[in-house]
């Protein structure tokens, strides 16, 4: 019976949950923003400030798709999270904007840059 304990231990210990199943990484310093499945952050580039007008946070992530479908994903995901669609690449939520900088790099190697910043009224 121990063996079996420790064999089953093992095993739950050895197996983890695959990442599709665990639901997606977000963006840090970014609430309620997901990383495209497939994408890393690019820890360099990271920066989050805090003003007097607002924080800003910027940070670029990096992986292979195409720079369509990178904005397709977002253009279906972020409504969901209660972004406003300003333009292909603004997005308004309560008082901050969200500005997406797609960069294509070469053979489906795409950065991403995510710029948030107070809405300027």
């Amino acid at each position: 019976m121990k063996v079996l304990i420790i064999i089953l231990v093992a095993v739950f210990v050895w197996i983890k949950p695959s990442h599709s199943l665990a639901g997606p990484d977000f963006v840090p310093g970014i609430k309620g923003l997901p990383i495209i499945p497939g994408f890393a952050v690019i820890p360099e580039t990271q920066v989050v400030f805090n003003s007097a007008i607002g924080r800003i946070v910027e940070v670029s992530l990096s992986g292979r798709l195409s720079a369509t479908k990178v904005l397709l994903y977002y253009a279906d995901t972020l409504p969901q999270l209660g972004w406003k669609r300003a333009s292909k690449y603004k997005f308004i939520r309560d008082s901050e904007v969200l500005k997406l900088s797609v960069f294509q790099r070469k053979e489906n190697i795409v950065n991403i840059r995510f710029s948030v910043r107070a809405e300027q009224k």
